[in-house]
């Protein structure tokens, strides 16, 4: 399931093995203080989610639910993978999202996760458990990179919250420190700004 797709034919090695190891020792880690005896982290709380955690969340449910009904095991551990990357780098890992995790890697690490989910407080077993839903709010992006080019060429990119107005764009765009350097002595003719994507200054001495 590992390395590829299941319908297609792979060659044995025992590098898919090393890999999976790898990945479940991360989760392992970023569930449980083994200096002891295994017990809970504390940066594992009750706190609320932040907005930046939700989002990831939910975009993981929404990759893993749709890979495991195609049956593309690959990709949804590959995104199971990418959950664990930014998860270990969050000062505090809330118990509501903890939860959901392991309950989307229940399917691909059954052990595992009934260990994890028992460290968790769940006293019922996670096998009688509904399967987390996707909140499609939190699947929207609500900032952009936008590029900005200076006569044609790429200059800088400036993050914006999706809703900002045209004209505090290309505010933004001409206060980028780089943009700036190459706007500096020249008259902008022409501002060009294609929604979400790119801000074009067309320039002249």
């Amino acid at each position: 399931m590992f390395i590829g797709p299941l319908e297609q034919v792979k060659p044995w090695s025992t590098r898919g093995v090393e890999g999976t190891y790898r990945f479940l020792n991360r989760v392992w880690r970023l569930f449980i203080n083994d200096k002891d005896k295994p017990k809970l982290k504390k940066t594992i709380s009750d706190s609320k989610p932040t907005t930046e955690q939700l989002q990831l969340l939910h975009q993981t449910i929404e990759k893993v639910t749709n890979d495991i009904e195609e049956l593309k095991f690959n990709t949804a551990i590959a995104a199971l993978m990418e959950f664990t990357n930014n998860a270990n780098k969050w000062e505090f890992l809330p118990r509501e999202i903890a939860n959901n995790f392991v309950l989307l890697l229940a399917p691909l690490s059954p052990h595992l996760a009934e260990e994890l989910w028992e460290h968790l407080g769940n006293t019922e077993s996670l096998a009688y458990m509904k399967w987390p839903e996707t909140n499609q709010d939190y699947l929207k992006n609500e900032v952009v990179e936008v590029i900005v080019q200076v006569n044609g060429k790429m200059r800088g990119r400036i993050t914006i919250p999706i809703d900002t107005t045209e004209e505090t764009i290309l505010t933004t765009a001409k206060n980028d420190e780089n943009v700036a350097r190459h706007l500096s002595d020249k008259k902008i003719v022409k501002s060009i700004y294609v929604p979400g994507r790119i801000v074009n200054f067309v320039t002249r001495n």
